[in-house]
């Protein structure tokens, strides 16, 4: 669905491209939630460059979408829990670089429930740092205002992460991302 996306703004416009579109969103996401599935392994199950499909992707969202919830839907599909690690932080790393991150939809408008996105914490060390170098560079104060997914997770994933109980060989990483914070609120 997301190739379709690439192609142009197009489908879009059209009332009934975009009804038709946003039924499959739905039925995709309705399909996400109930299977429970372990992990959408894109990288691996269809390109090992799929990242740089997702960045491209993301290049476009966010310089020709205006922040359109259906486009933003799709985008957000690749923060959801389900999705590996790899593509989920290049989704990140190209939402905060292009300034975009506060232009996806609230967790509540995506097509899947928000317990994919916020379940299990995060344990990927990579996408907490983003997430942590997001906040502290102030890119995540317009998600925040604007309740984007993007500030949803951030928010729940840090904070259970450093307020939770953690095992020992990631204590230190809990230390390093609480330094990090305190020291950007200071």
């Amino acid at each position: 669905m997301s190739v379709i996306l690439l192609s142009g703004m197009d489908i879009l416009e059209d009332e009934k491209s975009r009804d038709v579109y946003e039924t499959l969103q739905n039925v995709y996401g309705e399909i996400l939630d109930e299977t429970k599935l372990p992990k959408l392994q894109f990288e691996s199950d269809i390109h090992e460059n799929y990242s740089t499909f997702v960045e491209t992707l993301v290049e476009q969202y966010a310089a020709e979408s205006y922040g359109d919830v259906l486009f933003g839907r799709q985008v957000a599909m690749y923060l959801h829990r389900s999705v590996e690690a790899s593509v989920r932080l290049a989704t990140w790393n190209a939402l905060s670089n292009g300034r975009a991150l506060e232009l996806l939809p609230p967790v509540d408008k995506c097509f899947t429930r928000a317990e994919g996105f916020l379940e299990p914490i995060e344990d990927d060390e990579r996408i907490l740092e983003a997430y942590v170098k997001s906040w502290v560079s102030g890119a995540l104060d317009k998600a925040a205002n604007r309740s984007s997914v993007t500030f949803s997770l951030v928010l729940q994933h840090l904070s259970s992460f450093i307020f939770g109980n953690i095992a020992g060989d990631m204590l230190s990483l809990r230390n390093k991302l609480a330094k990090s914070l305190l020291r950007d609120y200071s």
